[in-house]
């Protein structure tokens, strides 16, 4: 029997949910089966969620039962909707609503039975294929920047290379360790969360999952789940910086004498490790070795206060939906801050002009145009003679501190200054960074 068809031809699945273990399971039987995932959330819109059934063209949803009175709302204007499929196990009460509407309702149990008969009818064999490098695997719809939600196409390659380029950043080092414990909690809708599930998975971390309400992250689920890995946005860490000042603010002038201490501590860090830093990193749970951060930029005081604080890597990343979340990277063993790292062995990176910036010139047209040069010139190359070329190759000298500037790492409607073979990000058109203005521009091919 030949293979299903890849693309449009796929059955497609949404799903819809805060993190949790039904969430991840759902995904990977997905994918297992060749089947496209579309996540569906609420920070899009009151409406966000009937167009992505709609436009994606869904039958089927799994959600969690908080959603399942919104399910049967949109299935009013959406006749191809007829499928729904609980995490937890559907109520009688629950059975007659989808009757009423006309949708066919499950729990995920009931699907698990249904796989295991089906399993042991077909004992011995050969599935009819497994997913291929081209299969869609997602469709991730993001707000753009106008109008209705975006989908955008991810393969099974396009998350695999991604995830694999952030565990190989730095080839020495592994990135995670098999008994490594990974909380998660920022949204598995958004390609940074699923890329760094996916990379867990892979390498066969455990996975533990925050109770959906982002308030007692700190207070109660870190504390709970003792992680080794984090990933969040600075929000959260600031969060975290702001309940470890309070902390040292109430206990008076010496202890904050003491940490003021610790924090400029280099060689001397062990002792304050032992008698500050010990008791601070409990707020996490105690056990955290690795920080990850993505989504936006984290202050160079911020990235400090982390690292010296836990006394562990805080590794700064920054990507979009469109490259499945890993773009530049900051590899593991790299200390310092206020930068984004460099490109993932998976990422082509490559500087693009701006209407107020140019990171290209026109090389002279002639040998005599050349010499006309004020600069040190070296040799004529005859072969770029009229030819748009990166600043830098139109002259040895007069390109060359330019040309050092202008090749950052800057994605889509994101500035930033290229230093030290890392990138680091502007807040915005035209800020100025240690006097110069930049304004240049990055496209990204994975």
């Amino acid at each position: 029997m030949s293979p299903p068809q890849s693309g449009e031809a796929q059955a497609r699945l949404g799903i819809y949910g805060i993190n949790r273990s039904e969430w991840t399971k759902l995904l990977m039987a997905a994918f297992s089966q060749r089947i496209c995932v579309a996540p569906l959330y609420d920070t899009l819109g009151a409406n966000a969620c009937t167009f992505i059934i709609g436009h994606a063209e869904l039958t089927t949803v799994a959600c969690e039962r908080s959603k399942f009175d919104n399910m049967l709302k949109s299935k009013e204007s959406l006749p191809k909707f007829v499928n729904v499929v609980l995490f937890e196990d559907p109520t009688p009460e629950e059975m007659q609503k989808a009757k009423a509407a006309g949708v066919s309702l499950r729990g995920v149990s009931d699907l698990a039975k249904a796989g295991e008969s089906a399993a042991k009818a077909e004992s011995g064999k050969v599935p009819a294929g497994f997913p291929r490098p081209e299969d869609w695997g997602y469709i991730m719809y993001t707000s753009g920047t106008t109008g209705d939600p975006k989908g955008v196409l991810l393969s099974h390659q396009n998350i695999i290379s991604s995830s694999g380029g952030l565990l190989r950043q730095n080839p020495h080092l592994d990135l995670l360790r098999p008994d490594d414990v990974y909380l998660s909690f920022l949204p598995l809708a958004h390609s940074f969360e699923t890329c760094m599930q996916v990379c867990c998975i892979l390498v066969g971390c455990g996975v533990g999952y925050y109770q959906g309400d982002a308030r007692k992250l700190v207070s109660d689920d870190m504390p709970d789940l003792r992680p080794t890995i984090m990933a969040a946005v600075p929000r959260i860490y600031a969060r975290i910086y702001d309940k470890i000042m309070a902390g040292v603010e109430a206990k008076g002038w010496l202890a904050k004498q003491l940490f003021s201490l610790g924090m400029s501590a280099t060689r001397s860090r062990w002792f304050y490790e032992a008698v500050l830093f010990k008791k601070l990193q409990g707020v996490v749970g105690g056990r955290i070795r690795l920080m990850a951060s993505g989504a936006a930029p984290l202050s160079a005081n911020l990235h400090r206060f982390l690292t010296q604080v836990f006394g562990c890597p805080v590794l700064q990343g920054y990507g979009m939906t469109e490259n499945c979340a890993a773009a530049v990277v900051q590899p593991l063993g790299y200390r310092r801050g206020g930068n984004v790292g460099g490109p993932t062995p998976c990422v082509e990176v490559k500087l693009q002009d701006t209407d107020d910036y140019k990171c290209t010139d026109v090389y002279p047209g002639t040998k005599e145009a050349f010499e006309s040069q004020v600069s040190f010139k070296g040799e004529f190359d005859q072969s770029k003679a009229g030819k748009t070329v990166q600043r830098g190759e139109v002259s040895s000298h007069c390109f060359k501190r330019e040309c050092a500037r202008a090749r950052g790492h800057v994605l889509p409607a994101q500035r930033c200054l290229w230093s030290s073979g890392a990138a680091q990000l502007l807040e915005c058109r035209g800020t100025v960074v240690g006097g110069e203005t930049l304004c240049c521009r990055l496209s990204i091919r994975t």
